[in-house]
């Protein structure tokens, strides 16, 4: 855990305030323009603190991954965070929910985005081909 909501700043786009003695803090996606320098702040969630894990037991080869951990200590939660005005975090995407390409990343956020004006919004399944790829990707989309 690495954030609380008081009940004084209850919002349902919020996961709240980071709690004592733990730091969060943005690290830049420039793939996806999630970027701490952007208005709000925007990046992946990086914590570290006495409360979060220096490591893994015995998996060295995740203790070295700075996909797992930054060089100076901070472990990469996958998710993408952006700072409210009051303080608190809200979460916007998963940086853990791209697929890796034959040269770069491909975010699901950003293939919903780019292409959901071509798509009937009452689909529930889309499907991708790009010929970059030996493969094609399908999945849900989520229609409110």
């Amino acid at each position: 855990m690495c954030t609380i909501l008081p009940p004084e700043l209850m919002q349902y786009s919020s996961v709240g305030l980071p709690v004592p003695s733990t730091e969060l803090k943005l690290l830049d996606v420039p793939d996806a323009g999630y970027l701490s320098t952007n208005n709000p702040p925007q990046g992946e969630v990086c914590i570290r603190g006495f409360s979060v894990t220096s490591g893994y037991y015995k998996r060295p080869d995740l203790n070295n991954d700075e996909n797992v951990f930054t060089k100076d200590g901070w472990l990469r939660t996958g998710d993408i965070g952006q700072w409210n005005t009051d303080g608190t975090l809200l979460l916007i995407d998963r940086y853990a929910t791209s697929l890796a390409g034959p040269s770069e990343p491909y975010f699901l956020s950003t293939v919903v985005s780019k292409t959901s004006s071509n798509f009937n919004l009452g689909r529930r399944v889309m499907h991708i081909r790009s010929p970059r790829w030996t493969l094609n990707v399908c999945f849900l989309v989520h229609c409110p």
